[in-house]
């Protein structure tokens, strides 16, 4: 984009767009002013048509508040909430990078065993810290993502991992945000239990975090069919092949992590996303990755 031809909203210079969808709309940006302060932020603001949904407003509004609250170095961090010109929108961290979705089109194949090891640790970290996530008087709110996909995972050129867009993300002491009926999140990467209608919890992530894993592994769409609903239909079902069958070299403890992530019953996951850490750790430490190596890869 030429300076002739840069768009300007508020104090900042959109300078190209990352994406968007029906409701809103993301693009990489650049704050600065006449005192040499610089910073490239990604502006998240509600299309324009959309501006009068109120639903919608509201659902963006709350995930400013969600994320306003998370500090932490493996999630994306949300700076400013504010409207301009009417338009509300959201100013969050640069990523110099990609996210899992556009490096896995990119590889068009499976990830070093070591790499998924290490960006499985990192999400799971993530979750770690948003799952224990306290309110101001200390308690914990039970805050649920919903939405883990490889779109919403970043990885930086320097090797770091973050999560992203708590869009449709849950605390327990909230209202339902969906009717009956309705369906968010993606479906290929949902819960057999959320299937059912059964209420997301810790362990429903984990699920979402296990179908990217295998994916990232054997380099291909794990629940996919020709609609959403046959797609649900093999989510509910919970059918893995064995991953040794698929990639047989596949490190034996990082083939029992990602089918314990994956087990249809939710009592038999992980419990919580910090037994979850502690069993890949040992396996990413084990295949001396980290950082550096994501690094290269990305290179």
């Amino acid at each position: 984009m030429t300076p002739s031809s840069e768009q300007r909203f508020g104090r900042y210079r959109l300078l190209e767009p990352l994406g968007a969808g029906g409701m809103a709309e993301v693009w990489r940006a650049r704050l600065d002013d006449n005192r040499g302060f610089v910073r490239d932020v990604v502006i998240k603001r509600i299309r324009k048509a959309m501006v009068t949904n109120t639903d919608f407003a509201q659902l963006f509004a709350r995930e400013a508040r969600l994320s306003a609250r998370l500090h932490h170095s493996n999630i994306v961090q949300v700076f400013e909430y504010g409207e301009i010109e009417g338009e509300p929108y959201l100013a969050m961290e640069f990523v110099s990078g990609t996210d899992l979705h556009r490096l896995m089109r990119a590889v068009r194949g499976p990830l070093p065993f070591g790499l998924v090891a290490f960006i499985g640790r990192e999400v799971g970290r993530a979750l770690q810290y948003a799952h224990d996530a306290r309110d101001d008087d200390g308690a914990l709110v039970h805050l649920v993502h919903r939405d883990i996909s490889p779109s919403n995972v970043m990885v930086g050129f320097d090797g770091s991992v973050k999560l992203f867009d708590f869009g449709i993300a849950r605390t327990s002491n909230e209202a339902p945000i969906t009717q009956t009926g309705n369906f968010r999140g993606k479906v290929g990467y949902t819960a057999p239990e959320v299937v059912d209608g059964q209420a997301h919890d810790a362990r429903s992530d984990l699920f979402g975090v296990g179908v990217m894993l295998y994916e990232l592994l054997t380099g291909k769409r794990l629940f996919t069919s020709s609609s959403d609903a046959a797609t649900l239909k093999l989510v509910h079902a919970a059918e893995v092949p064995l991953l040794s069958t698929v990639v047989p070299a596949v490190p034996v403890a990082l083939e029992r992590i990602v089918h314990r992530l994956l087990a249809r019953l939710p009592g038999d996951r992980y419990e919580s996303a910090t037994e979850f850490v502690a069993a890949i750790d040992a396996v990413a430490h084990e295949l001396s990755t980290g950082p550096q190596q994501l690094a290269d890869f990305l290179k």
